[in-house]
């Protein structure tokens, strides 16, 4: 699949659903498996969202929604990340 993408589909809510649902399945799957490529695949999607040209503040759903997912990513895997890595979650949030 690929990473989730920056959509208002109605032009007033975002779609990011699926970012909160991937990082805590991709988080969980690294924990249980040990398989770096959940962390990877997790990255991109935090990656992802943090370029997006913002997380809708005018809708505070929306904000606090991805704001979860990457503190989910930052916190289950706050020992695999890099600190380049752990900088740029934290300057995102």
């Amino acid at each position: 699949m690929p990473v989730q993408g920056y959509e208002l589909p109605d032009g007033k809510h975002m779609t990011n659903a699926p970012v909160i649902l991937r990082s805590y399945v991709l988080a969980l799957a690294f924990h249980l498996t040990g398989a770096s490529t959940y962390a990877e695949r997790l990255w991109a999607e935090l990656d992802g969202a943090a370029r997006w040209p913002g997380w809708n503040p005018s809708d505070f759903l929306d904000t606090a929604g991805t704001t979860h997912a990457f503190a989910i990513g930052y916190d289950w895997l706050h020992e695999y990340w890099t600190q380049q890595c752990r900088d740029l979650l934290a300057a995102t949030i």
